[in-house]
């Protein structure tokens, strides 16, 4: 089973959700991290084998996040985020194709489109 880490900018209703269907969340308010710098989330997800969710653009660059050297990233794209929108947007994610393919990829949500590049 897939094994997720969710960024500070994550809605409680994704953690929640997440765990309401049986999967192991970590949630980087929980964990103490929340406000540390990009490179500790990623490590820990990295350390853990962990997918990590989050709203924060910087996490789609592959030059800095290369596709295989993590166990998945998920970015939430919204122009103007709110909890309910990115709630909605995840959603979108966990009903398509892509979830059985996030494992080292990094997936891109946005309204009305799931993208996945994979290594």
């Amino acid at each position: 089973m897939l094994k997720w880490l969710t960024d500070e900018n994550v809605p409680r209703p994704i953690v929640q959700l997440l765990r309401d269907q049986g999967y192991d969340v970590k949630d980087v308010h929980e964990s103490g991290l929340a406000g540390c710098k990009d490179p500790s989330v990623i490590s820990l997800a990295r350390q853990e084998g962990r997918i990590l969710v989050t709203a924060d653009k910087d996490f789609s660059n592959l030059l800095l996040y290369p596709l295989g050297s993590h166990a998945g990233i998920v970015v939430l794209k919204m122009e103007r985020p709110t909890g309910r929108g990115l709630t909605a947007l995840f959603h979108l994610f966990l009903d398509s194709p892509a979830l059985a393919e996030v494992s080292s990829a990094l997936v891109i949500v946005q309204r009305g489109k799931v993208r996945i590049r994979k290594p």
